[in-house]
């Protein structure tokens, strides 16, 4: 029986084997991640933890966690008072303004991307990659 496998079949199963394995350990753990890959979304940098729908940040990063704390309770005002996209485009340059040690870092992304989906989730408003980058110049 092992004398009719030839050495190239073999490895082909085995190569072929591995593939299937991967793919499912992809499939299986990796999915979210591959979704937005696919999709071409940037993922946050890996300084937000998610907790439920709560998103903190590690206890060394005090003054960032502070601004997403006042920016998701801006969104909440905003969302009940029913903000307009300019209306909340000027309160967001306000509370911007008071953190502009993160601008041009890392974080800037972050909290762009937190408040692209909050303004989407809260208030049902798009805001664009020119819009944030108008937010940071208030």
């Amino acid at each position: 029986m092992f004398h009719s496998v030839s050495w190239q079949q073999y490895i082909i199963f085995i190569l072929v084997l591995l593939f299937v394995y991967y793919v499912y350990i992809l499939l299986r753990y990796y999915r979210n991640e591959l979704s937005h890959l696919l999709k071409g979304v940037k993922k946050l940098p890996a300084i937000l933890e998610e907790n439920g729908n709560n998103k903190t940040l590690s206890p060394g990063n005090a003054k960032l966690n502070e601004l997403l704390e006042e920016l998701k309770n801006l969104f909440q005002l905003a969302s009940q008072r029913k903000y307009p996209k300019e209306e909340l485009m000027m309160a967001l340059q306000l509370k911007l303004r008071e953190y502009d040690q993160f601008k041009n870092t890392p974080f800037e992304i972050a909290v762009n991307n937190f408040i692209a989906e909050e303004s989407e989730n809260q208030c049902s408003i798009h805001l664009g990659v020119e819009d944030q980058r108008v937010l940071w110049m208030g």
